[in-house]
């Protein structure tokens, strides 16, 4: 007969036996993630916003790079599952952008006129973004951090935490922005703060590379992570989103 072993948690280093902790009750089956793990979750995706959602929110806007590498580590249990972090804050944003009327960060994007042309579709804009920069920064992130020894999984989903806070981000300056449109519609005062939010959007996404990927003594390191911010702007702001989605609809 087998003597149990002695299992330590990843999530409260609490030391028990059997396949639950019985302190946080996280599973002791909790590894490395890998794309079975992620299918998984897109098959339960079920929006129970619970304290796990704000307490995510709250986290990955302090310290980022801490928290993506404590949940990829396997502290999980306190945490709002990443994807559907992304795609709740992708249909919230869509939904209150699309209401009202507001134009986002990226000047050509109009949703009047998009919403003119394609109604159904007009929606589509956060998807394709969110999609883009998905890739975009999962990919990079495995080629010019490969000393790191993440796979491809794990950074995609470091990428749908730091994708569903900028969301968060632009969710939270929507008064600003529609103060921004009603104070320049009836009294043409010419009001932009598109490029103030832009920096505080691509200032994020370095700032969350910067802890996770362990940068502060590195100067070579936050060049690189520098340079991949200011292409990705680049080819987020190059993207006309009205011809992309109707070569999509064709």
């Amino acid at each position: 007969m087998s003597i149990p072993q002695t299992v330590t948690c990843k999530n409260c280093q609490h030391q028990y036996i059997g396949n639950y902790c019985n302190m946080c009750r996280q599973s002791a089956d909790t590894c490395r993630i890998t794309w079975k793990e992620i299918v998984e979750h897109v098959l339960e995706v079920v929006f129970d916003v619970d304290k796990g959602f704000f307490h995510t929110v709250k986290e990955m806007m302090l310290r980022p790079g801490t928290t993506i590498s404590e949940y990829l580590q396997g502290r999980r249990i306190a945490h709002f599952n990443p994807l559907m972090f992304l795609i709740l804050l992708g249909g919230i944003a869509s939904a209150l952008y699309h209401l009202l009327h507001v134009n986002l960060i990226v000047e050509k994007v109009n949703f009047d006129s998009m919403d003119k042309t394609i109604p159904i579709l007009a929606h589509k804009y956060f998807i394709i973004i969110a999609a883009i920069m998905l890739v975009y920064l999962t990919l990079t992130d495995f080629i010019l951090y490969r000393q790191k020894k993440y796979t491809i999984p794990e950074l995609f989903v470091s990428n749908c935490f730091q994708i569903g806070e900028i969301l968060i981000f632009q969710i939270l300056l929507l008064p600003f922005l529609y103060l921004q449109k009603y104070l320049n519609t009836a009294y043409a005062l010419g009001i932009e703060i598109r490029y103030l939010v832009i920096i505080l959007f691509f200032s994020y996404l370095f700032f969350a590379r910067y802890q996770f990927y362990g940068a502060r003594k590195n100067i070579s390191l936050q060049l690189k992570i520098a340079l991949q911010v200011i292409a990705l702007y680049i080819i987020i702001d190059a993207i006309d989103p009205l011809h992309f989605i109707m070569e999509i609809r064709r």
